[in-house]
């Protein structure tokens, strides 16, 4: 046999041989990334993960701003810059542009007006960045018998 022909019966048998495993495993060739001819969907299905990485980068730095705002708002409540009232109504401002945010709070806090529950929403922030802080806990004490003065004592859900 001259050596073109082998050459043309080896390239049969691995043709064949391929095209075997690709019968018998049609998915193979999308596992392995080698599906080719599905080039457009391969190409929309990236300027969907770019677009969607995109949402989430954009929702990410939303956050991010909305949490440098609120231990903003909170540094200052501990300073003693602030009052409770005040940074409730701020916190509330931010809030009410999330209604998810808003319907948590209003199931997770005490309090019969949203302005009561913001207040105590506020009173965890602070209680949380003292914490971080290390700072003395008098001024949530204060607080606690602010918010109380102003709406009754803190009531259950």
């Amino acid at each position: 046999m001259t050596r073109s022909a082998r050459i043309l019966v080896y390239c049969s048998l691995a043709v064949t041989t391929l095209g075997g495993i690709g019968y018998a495993y049609p998915e193979l060739p999308y596992e392995l990334g080698l599906d080719f001819w599905n080039e457009d969907e391969l190409r929309h299905n990236i300027d969907q993960h770019h677009s969607t990485m995109e949402r989430i980068q954009q929702q990410s730095r939303i956050v991010y701003n909305r949490i440098q705002i609120k231990e903003r708002l909170t540094d200052q409540l501990l300073a003693g810059e602030r009052t409770i009232f005040d940074v409730a109504e701020e916190f509330h401002q931010m809030n009410l542009m999330m209604p998810a945010y808003m319907t948590s709070i209003r199931a997770t806090f005490p309090g019969k007006t949203d302005e009561e529950k913001m207040c105590w929403n506020v009173l965890g922030y602070a209680h949380m960045r003292a914490e971080q802080l290390r700072l003395p806990h008098d001024r949530l004490y204060l607080m606690q018998r602010q918010i109380e003065e102003r709406f009754g004592s803190m009531p259950t859900h």
